[in-house]
C-alpha cells in the first residue's frame, strides 16, 4: 500500500562532512552572466536487497545552528523485495525504515533516528489481480474515459494519469510498467526473481495516488508528517476516497448496456430511466463530443445524476459482464 517515499533526514555537521566526501557535485552556470545558478550534491548509495544505486541529496553548505537535512527518495517495496509489484503494509514500512536507518549508519556512515524523519512525498497504492487480459483492458479503458476534476489528464497505451498540484492519481497495467522499467535491471541482479515477478505482474491493475506537501494537511492533519503518522486506516480511507472521486460509481462490476438500461428502467420507470440511460452513455463515452455534451449539464444536475445512478446500483459499462469488483478492503 506504500511505494515511493521521499524523506527529509536531519544531519549533523559530521554527517554532512561524511556525505560531502562521497558526493558527486553538479554545478549549473548561466553562460551569459558567468554566474553559478545552482549546485546539486548527490551521494550515490547501495542499500537494500538486490539494491540499485539510490541517491541522497544534501545542501550546498552546512548552516551552523540551523536545520540541516539530507533528502532520500526510494521505493520501499524495491528496497524490501527488489521490485514493487507486491504491496508493502504499514508494518513492513515501519520495519523497512529501521533497516534503512541501519544501512545509513553501517554503509554510509551517518547516525540518524527515524523518529525525526519528515515525509516530503509519499505514494499510496493498491493492486487488483484480475482474471484475464480482457478484464484488465476493460477496466483500463474505463479509467481512460474518465476525467478527474481540476486535474490534467494524460492518456497512454496502458495507463492514465490525472496530475494536480497537490496530488496526482494514476491507473496502469503493472505488467507493462514492469517490463519497461524493471525487468532488465532486476534481471542483471537476479534473473530467476526477475521472471518470477513478471508472472506475478500479469493481469495486475495498479491504482496509485502520489501525495505532495500541499495535500498533507488534508490527509494527515499536519503539514510535516512523520513515519508514525502513516497508518493503514489513513491509507485505506484516502485510497477509497480518491478512487470513488474518480469512478463516481460505487458498483465497480462491469455490465453491458442492456443490463444497465434494465436497472434504470426498473428503478425509475420507462421515461426517466430511458433519459438517464442516454445521459449515462454520454458520461461513459470516449467520444469528445459526447463528453462535451455531458459537461453542458449544470454541476448540480450532474451531481444528482451520479447520486441516482448509485441509488439504482448501476455498474460500470463494458463490452461484456465481469463479476469482479474493484474494492480496497
Amino acid at each position: 500500500m506504500i511505494d515511493t517515499v521521499k524523506f527529509r533526514i536531519p544531519i549533523t555537521e559530521r554527517g554532512f562532512e561524511v556525505l560531502l566526501e562521497k558526493s558527486k557535485i553538479h554545478t549549473g552556470y548561466n553562460f551569459v552572466t558567468k554566474q553559478r545558478e545552482y549546485t546539486i550534491i548527490k551521494v550515490p548509495i547501495n542499500i537494500g536487497s538486490f539494491s540499485r544505486e539510490r541517491t541522497l541529496r544534501i545542501p550546498n553548505d552546512f548552516v551552523e545552528g540551523g536545520s540541516n537535512f539530507a533528502e532520500l527518495e526510494l521505493s520501499i517495496p524495491k528496497y524490501v523485495y527488489g521490485h514493487n509489484v507486491s504491496l508493502i503494509t504499514v508494518e513492513q514500512f515501519n520495519s523497512a525504515c529501521k533497516d534503512i536507518e541501519r544501512d545509513l549508519r553501517e554503509i554510509v556512515g551517518i547516525e540518524t533516528d527515524t523518529l525525526s524523519w519528515i515525509i516530503q512525498k509519499i505514494d499510496f497504492c493498491y493492486s487488483w489481480k484480475l482474471n484475464s487480459q480482457d478484464e484488465l483492458n476493460t477496466y483500463l479503458k474505463i479509467f481512460q474515459n474518465l476525467d478527474y476534476s481540476r486535474k490534467t489528464t494524460y492518456r497512454y497505451g496502458t495507463s492514465v494519469m490525472y496530475v494536480g498540484s497537490a496530488y496526482s492519481v494514476k491507473s496502469y497495467s503493472k505488467y507493462e510498467e514492469y517490463l519497461k522499467h524493471d525487468l532488465k535491471e532486476l534481471g542483471k541482479l537476479n534473473p530467476m526473481l526477475a521472471y518470477e515477478v513478471r508472472e506475478l505482474a500479469t493481469n495486475v491493475l495498479r491504482f496509485e495516488v502520489s501525495l505532495k506537501k500541499q495535500q498533507f494537511q488534508t490527509v494527515f492533519g499536519k503539514q510535516t508528517p512523520h513515519i508514525a503518522d502513516i497508518t493503514e486506516e489513513t491509507i485505506v480511507s484516502y485510497l477509497n476516497s480518491y478512487l470513488t472521486k474518480l469512478l463516481k460509481i460505487t458498483n465497480t462490476k462491469i455490465s453491458k448496456n442492456d443490463g444497465i438500461y434494465k436497472k434504470l428502467i426498473s428503478e425509475y420507470g420507462e421515461v426517466r430511466g430511458r433519459d438517464m440511460f442516454e445521459k449515462y452513455r454520454l458520461w461513459s463515452s470516449s467520444d469528445p463530443t459526447d463528453k462535451e455534451a455531458f459537461k453542458s449539464y449544470s454541476y448540480p444536475n450532474r451531481y444528482k445524476f451520479i447520486k441516482a445512478l448509485n441509488k439504482a446500483g448501476v455498474s460500470l459499462i463494458g463490452d461484456t459482464d465481469f463479476d469482479f469488483k474493484l474494492t480496497i478492503p
